[in-house]
């Protein structure tokens, strides 16, 4: 990581994951079985196409575009934040889906606790499991 970049505070990227919920999974997610749902007699095969669809939807939003977004989703340009690597190097898509994995990690924590834990170099438990940070981009 850049000695320029600062770390996102939590409540940023709070709003950000929000917004990247709404635009990676729920409006695609009510789209889709809108579709699905009128485009096909068979229910099971709406169903059962429409997840995949789904899957596959998340998967471009959550992995495919922070890799070749230079860390960004919608949300985090939204707020001028975006992912990156703490050595610097380019981030990988198999780092992000340990990254989004590594998300329970984080929720289980946060819950126990009740808020957010991010340890003293402003990292959260996803973050330290993938060697990342969320950082702000127009300080």
């Amino acid at each position: 990581m850049r000695k320029n970049m600062k770390i996102a505070e939590s409540a940023a990227r709070v709003k950000a994951f929000l917004l990247d919920v709404f635009f990676g999974f729920f409006l695609p997610s009510v789209l889709i079985q809108v579709l699905f749902s009128v485009s096909f007699r068979d229910q099971e095969t709406a169903n059962f196409l429409s997840g995949m669809i789904i899957l596959l939807t998340m998967l471009i939003y959550w992995i495919f575009i922070p890799v070749f977004g230079n860390g960004q989703t919608f949300g985090k340009l939204m707020l001028h934040l975006k992912i990156v690597d703490l050595s610097g190097k380019h981030l990988k898509v198999g780092q992000l889906v340990k990254r989004n994995l590594a998300y329970v990690i984080t929720a289980i924590n946060s819950v126990k606790r009740g808020k957010l834990v991010l340890d003293e170099n402003g990292l959260l438990d996803h973050d330290r499991v993938c060697n990342t940070t969320v950082v702000n981009i127009h300080e």
